[in-house]
This record gives C-alpha cells, structure tokens and sequence, in this order.
C-alpha cells in the first residue's frame, strides 16, 4: 500500500484584522498616494487590511493546524494602536 503526503505549503501569518473604517480609509488614501507615484507594488484590497505579528512563511498544512490550535489558547486584551500615516512613515517588507 502506498501512502501520499500532502505536500501543500500555504504561505501563512498571524495578524489582527483592522476593522475601524476611518483607519482603513486613511490606510486606503495611503495606498492611492503610493499608488499614484508609479510604484510598483500589489495594493491590499481594504476588507484585507491587517497587522501582521507574524509571517510564518510557506508552512505545511498540518503546521498550520498545530498553529491555529496554540493561537486558540493565547488571551489578549484589546488594544489601541496610534500610528503617523506621514509619507516619510510608511515602509513595507518583502
């Protein structure tokens, strides 16, 4: 009998969700400014917009699952974030 592993790698990461709309408008204006300068550069659609904490990378399945179960135990309070959205501010990474 011969057994197949799935040998799919999902490209992965921990964020929390930016769900206040006035934050996710100036990030949108943000995008078009940069945008608009020729930039080459992939836009995040704004029900897509997020925090990363974490990028885990190109993880196995299984992986993925281990993580979503740890993720499930972690207790957090909420939290408020303040940040500049000057053009000088922004970066990006790769």
């Amino acid at each position: 009998m011969c057994r197949v592993m799935s040998l799919e790698r999902i490209r992965s990461f921990i964020s929390i969700d930016v769900e206040d709309p006035e934050l996710i408008e100036r990030i949108v204006d943000v995008q078009r400014r940069i945008a608009a300068t020729g930039a080459g550069l992939k836009l995040v659609r704004p029900e897509n917009i997020h925090l990363t904490i974490r990028f885990l990378g190109e993880i196995p399945r299984k992986t993925i699952d281990m993580v979503i179960e740890i993720m499930k135990g972690v207790k957090f309070r909420p939290l408020t974030l303040e940040h500049s959205l000057r053009e000088e501010d922004q970066g990006s990474y790769g």
